[in-house]
This record gives C-alpha cells, sequence and structure tokens, in this order.
C-alpha cells in the first residue's frame, strides 16, 4: 500500500482550532496585561505587609538663637540630654510601641537626624586665623514611615514629631538651668565683690567696672530665665511626599496596557495554532479526508442532523459494493444517534451487527465474514484521526471490506 503524503499545515483546522479554543487567547491576553500592570507600577509584597511608605521632614527652630542679643553664644547652652540621645530614644523599641498603642496601628517609623552645614569664611581672628567656620541652616528631622494607609503614617509621624519636640524641649530646658545654676553663683560672687570693694572705699573706676559686670551676669541670667520659660521644641514641617509600594493604576500607561494586550494575543494565538497542529482527534469531514485520503465519509449526524443522509450513503454504499452483513466498529466515545442509525439502514433489508470497540477488538472477530463490510465509526472531538488510521489498516489486513467512515457528535 502506498502512503500518501501531505502538508503538515491545515489552515481551516488552524481556524477551527481557534474557534473552539478562543477563551486561551482570552487568558493570555489578561495574564500578558497583568504581567505589564505589574511590572510598571513596581508591584511589591514587603516583609511586613505595609503598602505605602510617607517621607515626611522637619525642620527644628533654634530657640535659644535669641541669647546672641544678651552676648550670650548659643553653642554654650548644651542641651541634656542631647539631641543625638534624644534620637536613639526616638528609635527605641518601647517609643515604637508607645506610638502604635497610641495610634492604634502598627505603621513602623524611623527616625532620622541631619546636622546643620558649615560655610568657610576667610577672615582673621584674634589668633590671625584665616578660617571660620559659620554655621549655615538648622537641624531637620526625618520620619519614614511605612503603614497600610496614609492616615496612618500621618497618625504615627505626628506622634513622634510631638515626641520629638518633648524631648527637645525638655533637653533645651535642661542645658538653660544649667547656665542658669552657673549664673547665680556668678552672680552671687559679683555681688558680694561689688559689696566688698564698696566697703573698702574702692577706686570708683574699679567699683564701676565691677557694677558693669554683675550687671552683664544678671542681664544673661534674665536672658536664660526667659528663654527657659520661652521653649516649646517646635518642629516645622518642610516637605513631605508618598510613595504606594503597592500596585497603582495611574502609574500604567495606556500604551503599556495596549503593549501587553497585543503580546498576549500574538502569545494566544500561537499556543492555539501549535495546538491545532498538533490536535490528533477527529472535528470534521474535511480532517479525514487529509488525514486518510481515499477513505470514504459516509455522512456527518450532529445531533439528529444529517441522519437520513448519512443512511442513505451507507445503503447505496453497501448496495454498490454487494454486501448485506455491515459490522459497526466504534473507534472511542460514546453516541446516541448511533442506535438511531442501526434502526434506519435496518429497515433497508441489510444486516447490521455493532461490534466493541476497535482497539478491544480480538483476531477472531476482527476476520471478515463473507459479502460484509466494515463501517468504521468516529464520535467528533473524541476519535483519534491516527486510531482511524490504524483501524483501516488493520481491518483491511484481516481481510475486510472497509465501508467508509461514519461521522457522529458526541452525547
Amino acid at each position: 500500500m502506498t502512503k500518501q503524503t501531505q502538508s503538515t499545515f491545515d489552515l481551516r483546522g488552524v481556524l477551527n482550532a481557534l474557534r473552539l479554543r478562543w477563551w486561551i487567547v482570552l487568558v493570555t491576553t489578561l495574564i500578558a496585561v497583568f504581567a505589564v500592570f505589574a511590572q510598571e507600577s513596581d508591584l511589591k509584597i514587603t516583609n511586613d505587609g505595609n503598602t505605602v511608605t510617607v517621607t515626611k521632614t522637619y525642620e527644628a527652630k533654634i530657640e535659644t538663637s535669641a541669647l546672641q542679643i544678651a552676648q550670650v553664644d548659643p553653642s554654650s547652652v548644651v542641651p541634656f540630654p542631647n539631641f543625638d540621645n534624644q534620637v536613639g530614644v526616638l528609635r527605641s523599641a518601647e517609643v515604637l510601641a508607645e506610638i502604635q498603642g497610641l495610634t492604634g496601628n502598627n505603621a513602623i517609623v524611623e527616625v532620622t537626624r541631619s546636622e546643620p552645614k558649615f560655610t568657610m569664611v576667610d577672615t582673621l581672628d584674634e589668633a590671625d586665623n584665616r578660617v571660620t567656620f559659620l554655621s549655615r541652616g538648622t537641624s531637620t528631622y526625618t520620619y519614614l514611615c511605612r503603614g497600610l494607609t496614609p492616615e496612618d503614617c500621618d497618625k504615627s509621624i505626628d506622634a513622634f514629631v510631638d515626641k520629638t519636640s518633648e524631648l527637645r524641649k525638655e533637653g533645651t530646658i535642661g542645658g538653660l538651668k544649667a547656665g542658669q545654676e552657673l549664673l547665680a553663683g556668678l552672680v552671687e560672687d559679683a555681688e558680694n565683690r561689688l559689696q566688698q570693694l564698696t566697703n573698702e572705699s574702692a577706686p570708683a573706676a574699679t567699683v564701676s567696672a565691677q557694677a558693669a559686670k554683675l550687671i552683664d551676669l544678671q542681664t544673661k541670667s534674665t536672658a536664660l530665665d526667659f528663654t527657659a520659660d520661652k521653649v516649646s521644641g517646635t518642629l516645622v514641617l518642610a516637605n513631605s511626599s508618598v510613595v504606594f509600594d503597592g500596585p497603582t493604576v495611574s502609574s500604567v500607561t495606556a500604551s503599556s496596557y495596549a503593549y501587553g494586550g497585543v503580546l498576549g494575543v500574538i502569545i494566544g494565538i500561537l499556543i492555539v495554532v501549535q495546538l491545532g497542529m498538533t490536535d490528533k482527534k477527529v472535528r470534521s469531514k474535511r480532517q479525514i479526508n487529509r488525514g486518510q485520503p481515499g477513505l470514504s465519509v459516509l455522512g456527518d449526524i450532529d445531533a439528529g442532523n444529517g441522519l437520513q443522509e448519512g443512511v442513505a450513503a451507507v445503503v447505496a454504499s453497501a448496495r454498490a459494493q454487494s454486501v448485506n452483513l455491515i459490522r459497526v466498529v466504534g473507534l472511542g466515545g460514546e453516541s446516541s444517534t448511533l442506535s438511531s442509525f442501526n434502526k434506519e439502514v435496518a429497515k433497508h433489508s441489510l444486516q447490521l451487527t455493532p461490534l466493541p470497540l476497535f482497539s478491544t477488538l480480538t483476531a477472531e472477530a476482527l476476520f471478515a465474514p463473507e459479502h460484509s463490510a466494515m463501517l468504521l465509526v468516529a464520535v467528533k472531538g473524541i476519535s483519534r484521526i491516527d486510531s482511524l488510521q490504524q483501524a483501516v489498516e488493520a481491518a483491511q489486513l484481516a481481510g475486510n471490506q472497509v465501508l467508509g467512515v461514519l461521522l457522529v457528535s458526541a452525547d
């Protein structure tokens, strides 16, 4: 027997595969669009489960700067505890737990402090030094919060700002009190010295100088007292930002979605084409004609439609080949229309003998009786084209006359 060769590409079969498996194209398109969305929106899952990052920077007010008017160097007022230690307190687990309990959320806040910048000035001082460093700007506090919502972070940062202000106020007042205690001792000494000079009838210039020194010390003491009463630890918001760590629709452009959609459609079509080219299930007459050239397709019965045409074709073919016995052999699958077909054929003085599935036939059952022919029945979407080819070859080798193949729909 000469084996027929044929093209491996069947455009109509591919189009039919697209019709039957259109959902694959839809699924790949949705997956591609979601992948673009996830990539462009920086989809992330943080370890702590938070989905937003809020950053706020506050500028610290230098509340001791006015002391310069009273000839007091603000840098001589050393906060206690100092600002670096205050940041250490703010970073402690105890403070975080306290604020989480106060705000009622689990937002995590990190606090950092920056020092003022300095400027070099080319000038001469009393020691003939040419370079002087001048402070420029003020220190700032940055609060980085990770939480579920911006509102949660706002509450937590506000609580940390209040805590920072409280610590700054206590530290600054602590430094001012230390200076007040020192000045109180100096004022007392200056008063005793002035009293002594007055009692000793010291020169007027000496008494006047001592009195001026006393007044200067009293002025500085008064300045420290006044400043201590005004200290509030105020922080002023400089800038803020909000970054969503999860997906944001607004961050993905329409062109990105279009690119993902086109890519998904192409991938889906390629998958369906591959499935269509490798699909071995029988679905149409044309597929049988391509897979088994020369084999007659005697009917295509779909839910009762085409039953009489199939019966007429089988009867005509049997009479043309002088066949009295038709042996019906299925290739796999169940079809309720087959019993109706058998009854209709039997009305035309032909004997029908249903056999088990071809794959289960014994050698004895396969041998052909006289004046008989074998009718193969393929069920759409279940029977395979390669099974049909094997059945035709085996039946012919066993001496059977193959009447043709009947294509029926599945139940």
